[in-house]
């Protein structure tokens, strides 16, 4: 990373931003493990927090150089069709592309509809005219039936279910990321209705969201804008970052922003407002950074080695980072103490 107190000067101080970002490129990228930069991850840069309800968020810019996408995030419907497998399963759904183009699908992204709401286990991407099963796991314990189509929209699951999505779990002072816990994705569903009044016939996330989001819009907060350049965003909760995510275009993070801080703001309708320094959000990155992403999962997904704060997830294209994913397991939101 470039010097923090460099970095917030000049974001302080009468430079454009452009300017700013590209002096960013211009700067060496700066890590205390050589792992970071093996491992694809660009330098991240973190702007000044703004508050959106009770969260705080952070955009990030990044000196990787921006190139033209081969893949698109919004799809039509019709030619990019969900439904369960043959013999349904609950871990999988499947996914037909009859577009030319690729399609990607963010870790966390309810799936709608079909025997059981879902949600999606990793971010996937979907080759043109192509067709993959997708990893998901249950977000509506009370059902198994109904209709055979699932919807993909711009909603995602909370944060302790990703945690459990990803078997986020204590190993000593460490956390490993093994795989998804249905029992404990179940568990994390519940737990959201009893503290969010949001209990439903089939225990199901999606009615609760839907509940929430009604409540949420009685806030009347302002629709967020991204930042010139924007490519990240650190979201923070009661003084503290929970996640960050990371796109390789501003395209996406644009068209991925306001359903991520949504997703997050549901964390946070039941906690109070609290401010989190911008040195936090800082030191966020930088840890992400150091650790780096050295745990190949297969041949488009990497992680981090186990470590006490940091449980990072990416989809990569050969030598590309397309997205980023990382959970605080040290924030009470993601892991139980």
């Amino acid at each position: 990373m470039t010097n923090n107190n460099d970095w917030a000067t000049m974001l302080k101080s009468n430079t454009s931003l452009s300017e700013v970002i590209a002096a960013a490129h211009a700067a060496p990228a700066k890590t205390k493990n050589t792992k970071a930069a093996s491992a694809l991850l660009p330098a991240m840069h973190v702007g000044r927090g703004t508050r959106y309800g009770n969260l705080t968020w952070f955009p990030i810019f990044t000196n990787a150089e921006v190139t033209t996408r081969d893949y698109v995030t919004h799809f039509d419907a019709n030619q990019v069709k969900l439904a369960e497998l043959d013999q349904a399963s609950v871990g999988t759904v499947q996914i037909k592309n009859d577009t030319a183009s690729k399609v990607i699908l963010f870790e966390g992204t309810l799936l709608e509809g079909g025997w059981q709401h879902r949600a999606l286990t990793r971010t996937v991407m979907v080759n043109a005219n192509g067709i993959t099963d997708l990893p998901v796991v249950c977000v509506e314990q009370g059902r198994w039936g109904g209709t055979h189509v699932q919807r993909v929209g711009n909603r995602q699951a909370p944060a302790k279910v990703r945690s459990a999505m990803r078997g986020m779990a204590k190993n000593g002072s460490k956390i490993d990321q093994t795989y998804a816990d249905q029992g404990r994705v179940w568990n994390e569903v519940s737990n959201y209705a009893v503290v969010n009044d949001a209990r439903n016939g089939t225990q199901s996330y999606v009615e609760m969201r839907d509940k929430l989001d009604a409540e949420m819009a009685k806030l009347d907060l302002e629709s967020v804008t991204p930042v010139y350049g924007q490519r990240g965003v650190i979201v923070a909760i009661d003084g503290y970052p929970v996640a960050l995510e990371l796109f390789d275009h501003p395209d996406t993070l644009a068209e991925r922003l306001q359903g991520i801080l949504d997703g997050f703001q549901v964390d946070a309708m039941a906690k109070p407002f609290r401010e989190t320094p911008g040195q936090r959000a800082r030191d966020f990155a930088m840890r992400i950074e150091e650790v780096g992403l050295s745990q190949r999962i297969d041949e488009q997904h990497l992680r981090n080695e186990p470590d006490e704060i940091v449980a990072s997830e990416a989809l990569i294209e050969g030598e590309h980072l397309l997205h980023l994913a990382t959970l605080n397991a040290k924030h009470e939101l993601v892991l139980a103490a």
